[in-house]
């Protein structure tokens, strides 16, 4: 994957892994069959971020009422729901809203420049995709109320309040990828035409031997930005194919928490924890292990230390899991392991440095 940062695409790729996820939309693109209210769509009057002419045009009616485009899907109490869709202002629409539970709940953004304005306590999300075009999402748990939920894109010159901005009856915007997913976020596009699509988990198998690796000391060395800082435990590290002997970096329940464990006979001698400012952007990420002297590394820096410990035995696998349990869903553009055996603790210090800075 190639990220898009900034409305540019970076250069240095990244391996995605992703869960399985279902577009409940039928039509992603096509939406003829939505409801309406004061919009009128016209289908193909742009090149939307597949680089085809496929967007569709939201021209706003005159006036100060309700201007919005929706589709039904169902949801059960405890789902977690994650709505977004692809935006681009062609003229003076200054605020573009999502709903989440209640049509009450909706998360305001900035027809410009896809900014969120007010998010409203929702978990709101946005991304440029250049050219003018934005991604914006957002998630939500389903209450007691929501046994079918509306997903509304609404179109305003201010927020929901009193008095409203008329529209001129020339305002618009293009919108093109509709998703509905039950996740507790956004996930890469999933084109529909005329039924749901799923998109299976991206898996990555394991590598190595007990010959590749080195058990009694050495640096993993990991270079990711997870998918989401969503309470879930996702590991990625050294093996004996369960938890008696691993070199692990993960995440946990605490936000934005990356940890790294060692043990060794089925003992934990090390388990540190940092708190970093969000697991969602790439972080630089080493732990070192030896007999009596484990490092944490986060971003050019020693996060924490314990000199007392066992080094692990029998690591005979990397995987992008735990003995198939916890697999990570995450950008990873950096995996290594090293050898430290032959250097000494300056070179290692060194080391450590360079590749996490």
């Amino acid at each position: 994957n190639y990220e898009i940062e900034g409305g540019l695409v970076n250069t240095k790729p990244s391996l995605l892994l992703e869960p399985q996820s279902t577009n409940l939309l039928a039509y992603s693109e096509d939406f003829s069959d939505y409801t309406t209210t004061n919009v009128t769509v016209t289908h193909n009057q742009g090149t939307s971020p597949d680089g085809l002419n496929n967007a569709a045009k939201m021209l706003m009616s005159s006036g100060t009422g309700t201007h919005r485009i929706f589709e039904n899907i169902s949801s059960s109490l405890s789902d977690n729901n994650t709505f977004s869709v692809f935006i681009k202002e062609q003229s003076e629409v200054s605020h573009i809203g999502l709903n989440a539970d209640t049509a009450s709940d909706v998360a305001w953004f900035n027809g410009a420049n896809g900014s969120i304005i007010n998010a409203n306590g929702l978990d709101a999300k946005t991304q440029s995709f250049g050219n003018g075009w934005h991604r914006i999402s957002v998630s939500y748990v389903a209450d007691s109320n929501d046994s079918s939920d509306n997903q509304f894109v609404y179109f305003s010159n201010r927020e929901f309040t009193t008095p409203n901005v008329a529209f001129k009856g020339t305002e618009s915007v293009l919108m093109y990828g509709f998703q509905a997913e039950k996740q507790s976020y956004c996930t890469s596009y999933i084109p529909t035409n005329g039924s749901t699509q799923t998109r299976a988990a991206e898996t990555c198998n394991g590598a190595g031997t007990s010959s590749i690796f080195e058990s009694s000391e050495g640096i993993l060395y990991a270079e990711y930005a997870a998918l989401a800082d969503d309470g879930s435990i996702r590991y990625l590290g050294l093996s004996d194919g369960g938890s008696s002997n691993r070199v692990v970096i993960l995440n946990d329940s605490t936000n934005n928490n990356i940890r790294g464990i060692v043990s060794s006979g089925g003992t934990k001698y090390a388990d540190f924890g940092f708190v970093v400012p969000d697991v969602t952007t790439f972080n630089k990420v080493a732990l070192k292990w030896k007999f009596n002297n484990f490092q944490l590394w986060i971003n050019g820096v020693k996060r924490t230390e314990d000199l007392t410990g066992l080094a692990p035995i029998g690591l005979d696998r990397f995987d992008f899991s735990l003995g198939g349990s916890g697999p990570i869903d995450a950008k990873i553009r950096d995996i290594r392991v090293y050898n430290t055996k032959e250097m000494t603790d300056s070179e290692v210090d060194i080391l450590l440095t360079k590749i996490t800075s």
